[in-house]
């Protein structure tokens, strides 16, 4: 999974214009599903992280419903073609196990 991580993040920063920003794990740049304009306020963010294999996107724009676990599909469609890499990824995240929780307090969730 290692090298699928160091790939994705050299694509998305390199071929992509992405930024990584400085004390996260994410990377923001041009969102490649809802076509997001090139502008220095991209809306779409990816964490690609050096210390699990818990890779997760989202974008802001409102029209745009990216905000998941990415499948094998989503890094073609971010033009990452290196198939036996994207295959190490589906893999890897086979034997990951992630659980999200809701906090409701006073109706309202967090």
């Amino acid at each position: 999974m290692k090298g699928f991580k160091e790939a994705l993040k050299k694509h998305c920063v390199t071929n992509l214009k992405g930024r990584k920003q400085k004390t996260t794990d994410w990377i923001t740049l041009p969102c490649p599903f809802c076509g997001d304009s090139p502008s220095n306020n991209n809306h779409f963010n990816i964490r690609i992280s050096d210390d699990d294999d818990i890779i997760y996107m989202i974008c802001y724009q409102p029209d745009c419903d990216v905000d998941r676990f990415p499948k094998a599909e989503d890094f073609i469609t971010m033009g990452f073609s290196d198939l036996s890499l994207i295959k190490e990824y589906t893999s890897a995240s086979i034997k990951t196990n992630v659980s999200r929780k809701r906090i409701i307090v006073d109706g309202v969730k967090y």
